[in-house]
């Protein structure tokens, strides 16, 4: 409909990492899903807190990918993705 070749949409669950302002709600989800973790399996572990670094990842990734279509990339996914150094080094062609 909207004329693309591909579209990507990164959905993250709760997100992890530095941040200027403190916020309460999510720093207790944070921790409660963390306590939980070992009792998340299957589906549920879409649900797990991911990091701001693993999120940018999987986005550096994914454009990258010229495969055409749409791409849901949940939770769990962005987890798999490489270490951000090596994709940098990987596209780039060079190191830092």
């Amino acid at each position: 409909a909207l004329g693309f070749d591909r579209l990507i949409i990164v959905r993250p669950s709760l997100l992890h990492g530095p941040r200027q302002d403190f916020r309460f709600g999510e720093s207790l989800g944070y921790r409660l899903l963390n306590l939980t973790r070992p009792l998340l399996k299957g589906v549920a572990q879409a649900y797990l807190p991911v990091h701001t670094s693993q999120v940018a990842r999987a986005m550096l990734s994914c454009a990258f990918d010229a495969s055409p279509g749409v791409r849901v990339v949940n939770s769990r996914t962005i987890a798999s993705f490489p270490e951000a150094e090596a994709s940098v080094k990987e596209i780039s062609g060079h190191d830092k």
